[in-house]
């Protein structure tokens, strides 16, 4: 059984676990690559409490303060069942019906899944402490997951450590930018050193999975083994990563810049938001609880953020963000678009 399939039969197994939320999960979840969420469902909002009126500090107006107390309480009391990136309150719930199971082939299966939402809320190596035990062969269960999927999702967990280590954690102009080279060759390496030799274990038992040989390329680019210490026979030619035509080299520009944020897919607007003569930058992340960010253009090629000063505080989400002048006062208005790849879950205003 696929990872993606365990974790259907988790949720399955744990409806009636999960008509709520887990007693003492926290709320919110975590979106595929970070440490964020993603849109959530909830009740109505005939339920927000009244929000008192703002203090002399506040300068939110009052619709954005309803707002943000309606999108706290949709994260607040989101359904994880409906939700597929509310990977912690996941977790919560195949834990508990993981419990409460004996069948040895129903446990690798459960088990399997929740590492799969541990990983993806961010706690790498608990992803990895959960999953090890799965290599050791139960005679009760069948193998199922099998060991290459096993392997597989252990050189996901490394290649994961090294993209947090490093492309977050000591994150560069050239990081994560394929081909990688230069100052985006990971500086802390136990990560992708770790996926190098998984990935060419599963290789030597199956030199035809073409995702692992892509992996394996990346893990020796972040390195610097691409191209000379890749196996001849897995090496995916330089050659590959050319262009017809020669664009050169992006540069990220974003840390000079001060727009060097950590968050999830999300939108991006450029607009003279206060009518300086010079474009402003919005961005929203998709998180449950991702910050939508302001930044006021200095006019020297660097941002200062404005979020909060601009009474944007609690306002969060929001895979993508569309401005015009909609109500033709003169002034930008903007769009926030809630709940992209959330499905039931995405119900979010």
């Amino acid at each position: 059984m696929k990872v993606a399939a365990a974790l259907a039969a988790c949720a399955l197994a744990a409806t009636a676990l999960a008509c709520g939320q887990p007693p003492g999960a926290p709320g919110g979840g975590q979106a595929p690559s970070a440490s964020g969420g993603a849109a959530a469902s909830g009740p109505p909002a005939a339920g927000v409490p009244e929000q008192p009126a703002p203090g002399p500090a506040d300068t939110r107006r009052p619709g954005t303060i309803r707002m943000a107390a309606r999108l706290d309480q949709l994260t607040r009391n989101l359904d994880p069942t409906k939700n597929a990136f509310a990977n912690i309150e996941r977790a919560a719930i195949i834990r508990a019906t993981l419990a409460a199971t004996t069948n040895a082939h129903e446990r690798r299966a459960l088990t399997m899944g929740l590492a799969d939402q541990i990983l993806k809320a961010g706690n790498t190596q608990e992803a990895l402490d959960t999953v090890m035990p799965l290599l050791k062969p139960d005679p009760k269960a069948m193998d199922d997951p099998s060991d290459a999927e096993v392997k597989e999702f252990i050189g996901l967990c490394y290649l994961r450590m090294g993209e947090q280590e490093n492309c977050i954690g000591h994150h560069g102009v050239e990081s994560c930018l394929l081909p990688i080279r230069g100052s985006g060759v990971h500086v802390a390496q136990r990560g992708s050193r770790e996926a190098i030799k998984w990935y060419k274990e599963i290789l030597a038992d199956n030199p035809a999975d073409l995702s692992t040989r892509w992996l394996l390329n990346i893990a020796a680019m972040t390195v610097g083994d691409y191209p000379a210490k890749v196996p001849p026979g897995q090496l995916i030619p330089p050659k590959t990563f050319d262009s017809e035509y020669d664009i050169k080299r992006f540069t990220d520009v974003a840390p000079r810049a001060g727009l060097a944020i950590v968050s999830h897919a999300g939108g991006g607007i450029m607009e003279d938001f206060d009518g300086d003569g010079l474009l402003d930058i919005m961005a929203s992340s998709m998180g449950l609880r991702d910050q939508l960010h302001l930044f006021h253009n200095n006019g020297d090629g660097t941002f200062t953020e404005r979020s909060e000063a601009a009474g944007l505080a609690g306002e969060v989400g929001g895979l993508n963000i569309v401005h015009a002048d909609y109500d033709n006062d003169g002034h930008p208005d903007v769009l926030v678009l809630r709940g992209g790849w959330m499905q039931k879950g995405g119900v979010y205003p």
